[in-house]
């Protein structure tokens, strides 16, 4: 039974793959499909490459969309942003950071009932910094915050 020679030739091929005679394999090897897989690849490629540069090395050509309130340099006047933020209720009050921000005191609190939304200046993004072993921000009940292009650093 196994050592019967084949009766014809395509049963002689019926358990090896020969692209010549597989119409289906035929037309993934065919020029003009290859070149579209590969054309995509390449394209797939840049994209990825572009996104990864614009995502971690810290700027962005992205414009923002918000228009600022107020543009705070330090924790000081970070927090006294936040005060102004409670006072335009319920409107949203956009603070941008012109500067990476390191938290001495405690952890930033939004307060209950503004509408925050923390953005970083002139493109680039900026790291608010926790104090040390402490959450970086805490959101109260019945406020909201926005984070867009502002990193906050995990307290590890």
């Amino acid at each position: 039974m196994f050592n019967q020679k084949p009766k014809n030739k395509t049963q002689k091929n019926r358990h090896s793959t020969n692209i010549n005679t597989n119409p289906n394999l035929r037309k993934l090897y065919r020029k003009s499909t290859m070149r579209t897989v590969a054309s995509l690849m390449f394209v797939l490629m840049l994209l990825s490459a572009i996104v990864y540069t614009t995502t971690y090395n810290g700027s962005s050509s992205f414009v923002s969309a918000y228009t600022v309130d107020n543009t705070v340099y330090t924790e000081s006047q970070l927090r006294a942003a936040l005060i102004d933020a409670v006072n335009a209720a319920p409107a949203q009050y956009v603070i941008a950071l012109g500067d990476n921000i390191e938290l001495t005191t405690s952890t930033l609190t939004i307060p209950a009932k503004a509408n925050v939304v923390l953005i970083s200046a002139e493109g680039t993004s900026k790291k608010l910094i926790g104090p040390n072993g402490e959450s970086t921000i805490t959101v109260l009940r019945g406020s909201t915050l926005v984070l867009d292009t502002v990193l906050p650093k995990p307290a590890f």
